[in-house]
């Protein structure tokens, strides 16, 4: 009984402290909200710990309210801050307390990443200073809190509701869309298909994305940490990891080769075949990321040799590739099919002689269905 009295108040002497933190404005309405997820989690782990559970539509009613709760002090902790009075020359403001709670934001180009604190928004590579760069887009990490879409009753609404997997709604100047199910990768995957160079990306940290970071958070893949100026982090952009997809390199291709005589992209798909006649193929090993790149480049700028090819991108993907995954991305852009097709062969040849013939792990052989 003694511990559980000293555990109470203790609780209550830290609900007290955050509450002070609030009021004084060391946290934003989305900190608390990024506060009540980090303690959620937490809390599921006791949960397990102890070996029971809560219902999720009860859990969710909690999170719910406690997210309501959040807003109304900071709304209220906002009014009473600002009706406080101007400090006078014989009084100065205490300094406000460096926010440490992480809103960090990630920077791709096809996936080249750069991560940002939101109240520092406005002085780190945002959109329109990416756009100075190539095309850009934002993703936002919502956490538990579902993104609210049009009221209830209204079509867009009513077509998600009744199952659509896609539902867009769009008028004369943008186009909204409701994805179902749509991971970070997805959502990554379809902005490279719509030829987006660069994709700020708030939150995720949990990614293993090359990060920039504000203030002392520790973490993984950090590459910078408070840079000084917006400008700092674009002079790094080469060392963020990047996101391919073949229609990226066709959307690339069109923005950086097309011409009055250009007459067509043929592409390539390669993806590992796990049956090949008695053979079984589980993985590929392709873990020699520097060997890869540099014949992958070898073989792309012999593809561009042929007369009549105009620009070829070539992605070769690294690590253990599993059966059925897909592989190589190929892409050349021609003045005629021929000449895109004979491309496309010499490179495809290549890329299995000198790179895939070796790259195979071998699970057995085949003897009927696999």
């Amino acid at each position: 009984m003694r511990h559980a009295v000293h555990s109470n108040e203790k609780s209550g002497n830290q609900g007290a402290t955050f509450f002070y933190g609030a009021l004084c404005g060391f946290f934003t309405a989305d900190e608390l909200d990024d506060i009540l997820f980090e303690s959620s989690e937490v809390a599921r782990f006791l949960l397990e710990v102890e070996g029971t559970s809560i219902d999720i539509d009860d859990e969710i009613d909690i999170e719910d309210r406690i997210t309501e709760v959040m807003r109304e002090v900071a709304e209220a902790a906002s009014m009473i801050r600002n009706r406080e009075p101007a400090p006078t020359d014989k009084e100065t403001k205490k300094p406000e307390k460096n926010k440490q709670t992480e809103h960090t934001y990630e920077n791709y180009t096809c996936g080249r990443q750069v991560k940002q604190r939101e109240d520092h928004l406005h002085s780190f590579p945002h959109p329109p200073l990416l756009k100075e760069h190539g095309k850009t887009a934002v993703i936002k990490h919502l956490h538990s809190h579902y993104f609210e879409q049009a009221p209830p009753g209204k079509d867009t609404t009513t077509h998600y509701e009744h199952g659509a997997d896609i539902v867009i709604g769009t008028d004369p100047e943008k186009a909204i869309a409701a994805i179902r199910n749509g991971s970070l990768h997805d959502m990554l995957n379809l902005l490279s298909d719509q030829g987006v160079e660069y994709t700020i990306i708030e939150g995720h940290k949990a990614e293993s994305f090359q990060k920039v970071v504000i203030g002392d958070l520790e973490i993984e893949g950090c590459v910078l940490r408070n840079p000084p100026r917006p400008e700092d982090v674009l002079t790094h952009i080469s060392e963020f990891s990047e996101v391919y997809t073949l229609q990226g390199l066709v959307q690339e291709l069109k923005r950086d080769h097309m011409s009055d005589d250009t007459g067509c992209i043929a592409a390539f798909n390669g993806i590992v075949r796990k049956v090949t006649g008695t053979e079984i193929t589980e993985t590929m090993d392709f873990t020699d990321t520097e060997t890869i790149h540099t014949l992958s480049e070898d073989i792309r700028k012999g593809m561009e040799q042929i007369p009549g090819v105009l620009g070829v991108r070539f992605h070769h993907q690294t690590g253990i590739i599993p059966a059925g995954d897909d592989l190589t991305y190929i892409a050349v852009i021609a003045r005629h099919r021929p000449e895109a097709f004979a491309a496309l062969m010499q490179g495809i040849d290549r890329m299995k002689h000198e790179l895939h013939d070796v790259g195979k792990t071998l699970e057995g052989e085949y003897h009927g269905n696999a």
